[in-house]
């Protein structure tokens, strides 16, 4: 009887658990911008589809901020496909679900100021997290391959309290922001006059995840081989 009732009590905590889960993060989610519109990224600053990018792109997304024109901050986030606006009963996304760790992209400095970027990551349950440490960005750096990393270990809790892994398995909303003074809230970003081009957005995760995906579709092909 005690057994059963354990064993009830647990299933319950393990539903109730799964149930606050967003919808999880596909694996090789990307955005490439190659059908010339915004995918779903938004602004205070300007955004607007480009042609050209890095080798093998046809277009990207530049942000243009101007210090003149209120908040004057360069960034941008995305809550379309990358996150979910719960509060109209849209879900969220869960990274963790896929073992989501970075962030992979092509930037590249457009403008005549120096760069710190940061990616601050909006949850449901756990408040924001930004990455502790900032990727300087040189001006006229032309493009570069960057990776974000998601991991606890470099993220700084800036808003909100609750634990990396209930944030991760409700991500409401990402953004990628100039931020040479925190980790900290998006109010405090600096008004700048900047120009970043963004492409090739990618969800990267774990090395042993991927080691098994790999693994799993070499098995895929020896079955059809057979």
């Amino acid at each position: 009887m005690f057994r059963s009732i354990s064993l009830s009590l647990f299933c319950a905590v393990i539903m109730s658990t799964t149930a606050l889960a967003g919808n999880p993060l596909p694996f090789g989610m990307q955005d490439d911008f190659e059908d010339g519109s915004l995918q779903g990224w938004t602004s205070k600053a300007t955004l607007t589809n480009e042609p050209g990018g890095p080798a093998g792109s046809l277009r990207y997304l530049k942000i243009t901020s101007d210090s003149n024109v209120a908040p004057g901050h360069l960034g941008a986030h995305n809550m379309a496909q990358w996150g979910g606006a719960w509060w109209n009963g849209e879900a969220t996304m869960s990274y963790a679900a896929n073992d989501v760790t970075a962030l992979a992209m092509d930037l590249n400095n457009m403008g005549d100021t120096d760069l710190a970027l940061r990616v601050m990551v909006t949850t449901q349950y756990s408040g924001r997290w930004v990455s502790t440490n900032p990727l300087n960005l040189g001006s006229g750096s032309d493009w570069q391959h960057v990776i974000f990393s998601l991991a606890e270990s470099d993220l700084t809790q800036v808003q909100g309290t609750g634990s990396w892994l209930g944030g991760m398995d409700n991500v409401v909303r990402w953004a990628i922001r100039h931020d040479p003074i925190g980790p900290d809230g998006p109010e405090n970003s600096p008004s700048i006059d900047a120009t970043l081009g963004i492409d090739n957005i990618t969800a990267v995760p774990e090395p042993a995840t991927m080691t098994l995906l790999l693994c799993g579709a070499g098995l895929l092909v020896r079955r059809k081989r057979n």
